[in-house]
């Protein structure tokens, strides 16, 4: 999230500043944000357009999964006591829709922000070392979190089909997808 925020701020400062160039503390932004290139090269395209859509989307769908699933919601593997299974909302659709909101983030940030026109793309910051690295781990990072999830998947699905034997398996059957309808 903190790179997420910190990159659209980064752009929304930097258009900002290029538009009012009278503004106090103009100059410094787009000295300090646009390392090489232009701000007046910042501009949307259709993929960032996109991208900026999967993260709306992506989030309201994984606040609609909080609303829904209430206190039985955990970031953390567990069934509770009390914990029944959850069928409807964004739950009749898929088994795993939070995760299907974190992956529609995830490429719509690849999206917005790898796309021609982007203040990543054209501010410079690809091209110095620490963005490289930067960039490199986090990318890294963000596909071990993507293969993490579709374990933690599967062990949700198992401990969920311990619990409930019966139920989960007539879920699982109306509800045949895991996070993408009709495809996985």
């Amino acid at each position: 999230k903190c790179v997420y925020w910190t990159i659209g701020i980064a752009e929304a400062a930097t258009i900002w500043a290029n538009n009012w160039p009278s503004a106090p503390r103009s100059s410094q932004i787009l000295s300090n944000l646009m390392i090489q290139g232009s701000a007046n090269d910042l501009y949307l395209t259709p993929l960032s357009v996109t991208g900026m859509a999967l993260i709306t989307l992506g989030t309201a769908l994984r606040v609609r999964c909080y609303q829904v699933m209430k206190s039985l919601f955990t970031f953390d593997l567990s069934i509770r006591e009390s914990h029944r299974l959850v069928r409807t909302g964004p739950y009749s659709v898929v088994r795993h829709p939070s995760y299907s909101g974190i992956l529609m983030v995830y490429i719509g940030m690849v999206c917005w922000f790898g796309s021609r026109g982007s203040w990543l793309r054209e501010s410079g910051v690809l091209e110095t070392q620490g963005g490289k690295r930067f960039f490199g781990i986090f990318g890294t990072v963000m596909g071990a979190i993507m293969v993490g999830l579709l374990g933690r998947m599967s062990a949700e699905d198992g401990a969920l089909r311990k619990r409930f034997g019966d139920e989960w398996v007539a879920y699982a059957h109306d509800v045949p997808y895991s996070i993408i309808p009709h495809v996985y």
